[in-house]
């Protein structure tokens, strides 16, 4: 997981888990540690994109706290990725 401080919010980018280790709470574990991060660096907000489609992410970032901020779409990014384009949470923290 990587942590880039952009001019209001904390984005919360590279969020993965082997698949042998899925399933137990690591992942909002690890948000959630990013968060106490981003609040002691005195942001007020985290976003957190990822491709639609990506279900999976999307339940894990609901989760945590975090909702549908925008998303954005592009026919050639489709047509190179197979993902329409990438969907982007935010919460406060």
């Amino acid at each position: 997981m990587q942590l880039v401080g952009l001019s209001r919010d904390q984005l919360i980018e590279y969020v993965a888990t082997l698949p042998p280790y899925r399933g137990r709470g690591l992942v909002q574990a690890l948000i959630e540690h990013a968060l106490a991060a981003g609040k002691a660096a005195g942001f007020k907000r985290a976003s957190i994109s990822f491709l639609i489609g990506n279900e999976p992410a999307e339940r894990c970032y609901a989760k945590a706290g975090f909702a549908f901020a925008e998303e954005k779409r592009d026919p050639a990014f489709e047509a190179l990725t197979g993902a329409p384009g990438f969907r982007r949470f935010a919460r406060a923290i």
